[in-house]
């Protein structure tokens, strides 16, 4: 995590950010010895960034209580994201910031995940070869599959 703020912070450190609007801010903010100096329109930023992000989302999540398919919510809610990208009614500039954090952090998020494995081993060791069967064909057919529609869409581009 501390990593991730660092690479996170020194693409920032370059850009050009509006000054402060508010001097008892600026003085707290960026008092001597403080070690991370956060902007406040550029916190701001992100905030309403991530905040867009959580809307599809929650989106995702009423369409899943409403609508009886056995499809995830989260799955509704980047459905809903791509759309509203892929038609313009979202820009990527919109949440390009807060979507290449989250990206940034993702490994940290597979965590939960890994330790509920090891925790539930007695539960798994006696059929692990399903479940690596299992694993390795899936990984075969995702990667397949995103080949393909990756070549699809060159070749779509490239008739353009």
């Amino acid at each position: 995590f501390i990593w991730t703020f660092h690479s996170f912070r020194r693409r920032f450190q370059s850009k050009k950010v509006p000054y402060f609007c508010d001097k008892e801010l600026k003085a707290y903010l960026c008092r001597p010895g403080c070690r991370y100096k956060i902007i406040p329109s550029v916190a701001m930023k992100f905030i309403f960034q991530f905040l867009i992000i959580m809307v599809f989302a929650f989106v995702g999540e009423l369409l899943h209580h409403f609508i009886p398919l056995p499809i995830p919510a989260s799955i509704y809610g980047i459905l809903l994201l791509f759309l509203a990208l892929e038609f313009k009614i979202l820009k990527v500039k919109d949440i390009k910031e807060t979507s290449s954090f989250l990206i940034a952090i993702m490994p940290i998020m597979f965590l939960p995940p890994a330790v509920g494995i090891v925790e539930s081993w007695g539960l798994i060791k006696g059929s692990w070869l399903p479940y690596v069967l299992v694993i390795g064909i899936s990984t075969v057919v995702v990667m397949a599959v995103s080949g393909l529609v990756t070549q699809m869409i060159v070749r779509k581009g490239g008739r353009k």
